[in-house]
């Protein structure tokens, strides 16, 4: 009896181990495909972008350095607070986590290498402006609190205290701390041979990449 049924057997045996070995290693092999196929469209994509890349300018342009700035001046300098906590509105508030938001792309900025070259200002001055903002922290917090709390005299005071920290940084604004022409032709020219030597580099570190995931 046993004999006879010995071949049904191995046979419902070898169809287990068979599903068993396709659920360990089938799916996770279509998902390796398909994970290789995502990583290949982002080289070349990648790729494509770094080949057509010109060295002789920077991926930080004017354009968003005086959109950087044009925002400090709109959100802190321009704004007009109301005279009282009743006149005023989530359009009209500017609150610390504004501030922060500001602070983190400004410091971001700031730590570009071509930063001089495309806004012919100092680093430095770009950093007093980062400096200048964050004394304003203090009476903005203030702010949000009296909004909380609905206190109006805590607001006056903290707008008060607002109203002279910004002084300082309308004044920083109004004095860019120019870079000499003599001096900026050198630095585009040096930042030039950075940008095409990181190029370079990029390109190899991506072929590399490539060959090593076969």
């Amino acid at each position: 009896m046993l004999t006879k049924k010995a071949p049904f057997l191995l046979f419902l045996l070898l169809a287990a181990v068979c599903a068993e070995v396709y659920s360990q290693t089938g799916r996770p092999q279509q998902q390796k495909t398909s994970q290789n196929a995502v990583s290949q469209d982002a080289y070349m994509k990648r790729m494509r972008y770094l080949l057509g890349r010109d060295p002789r300018t920077s991926e930080l342009t004017p354009a968003h350095v005086n959109s950087a700035i044009n925002r400090i001046q709109n959100l802190f300098i321009k704004k007009e607070f109301p005279n009282s906590i009743r006149d005023s509105s989530a359009k009209t508030r500017v609150g610390a986590t504004h501030l922060r938001m500001i602070l983190q792309s400004l410091q971001k900025m700031i730590k570009h290498p071509d930063l001089e070259e495309v806004s012919g200002n100092r680093r430095t001055w770009f950093a007093k402006i980062g400096t200048d903002l964050q004394t304003l922290a203090r009476p903005l917090s203030e702010m949000d609190i009296a909004f909380s709390t609905q206190d109006n005299n805590r607001y006056l005071n903290a707008r008060k205290n607002y109203d002279l920290a910004v002084k300082q940084l309308e004044e920083t604004l109004k004095k860019p701390i120019k870079v000499p022409s003599r001096e900026l032709a050198a630095m585009k020219t040096k930042n030039i041979q950075r940008r095409k030597i990181e190029i370079q580099r990029e390109i190899q570190e991506l072929n590399k990449k490539r060959r090593t995931q076969g």
